[in-house]
């Protein structure tokens, strides 16, 4: 899911821009003002996917960041985050359908 409204520009020193769209929110528990987020730059990897990689929104000079620089228990903690999303569509979904 692409968060129409929350994308980012990096710009590199050559002038290059690359715009990124976040694809997921994920609460950080231990610090709510740093929420984890989920993104791509629409690049592929070598599944011909397209690439995800995962940040931390923080601040700097009053600034919104984009850090990638994540523990190994951040990541896990947002890929367990990623599927408890997705088990809680899925059973939303076969509810709903049982309903009609």
């Amino acid at each position: 899911m692409k968060y129409e409204d929350f994308s980012f520009t990096v710009k590199y020193r050559n002038g290059e821009e690359l715009i990124n769209d976040v694809t997921a929110v994920i609460p950080n528990n231990d610090s709510p003002d740093e929420p984890y987020i989920t993104f791509t730059d629409y690049s592929l990897d070598e599944n011909n996917e397209f690439n995800t990689y995962y940040g931390k929104i923080t601040e700097v000079d009053g600034q919104p960041v984009v850090s990638r620089d994540l523990t190994k228990y951040e990541i896990l903690f947002i890929k367990d985050s990623l599927k408890d999303e997705i088990v809680k569509d899925v059973n939303n979904a076969i509810l709903d359908n049982l309903e009609e």
